[in-house]
């Protein structure tokens, strides 16, 4: 688990190729394709997962790029794949979204 100031919980980072210790300060990357966008709180015990505003989008085709704006102030890349031409509500500006993602897609960087 990796304390951050990105929210109040620790993330959860699934990386055995690193070994750390305690207090150690790292960096976790995270493809914005791994990320997932959810318009209502994750139901259960979903790790990774983080409130925050709809700051930017940007549609590119057959992907849409969302940049999220977190209470910390950080901005996340998150990438959404355009499965159909329409969707009964689209993700817009200034929504209340969540973001998520898999332990095993975060990488833990070191210097």
């Amino acid at each position: 688990m990796i304390g951050t100031r990105l929210g109040p919980e620790p993330l959860l980072i699934d990386d055995p190729d690193e070994e750390l210790a305690r207090g150690q300060r790292v960096a976790v990357a995270i493809r914005p394709e791994k990320m997932r966008l959810h318009e209502e709180p994750p139901a259960g015990a979903v790790p990774n997962a983080l409130p925050g505003e709809v700051w930017d989008i940007g549609y590119l085709g057959d992907w849409t790029v969302y940049r999220v704006k977190l209470p910390s102030g950080e901005l996340l890349r998150v990438s959404r794949a355009n499965a159909s031409r329409f969707v009964e509500r689209p993700v817009e500006w200034e929504d209340r979204v969540h973001v998520s993602f898999a332990p095993e897609a975060g990488v833990i960087l070191t210097a």
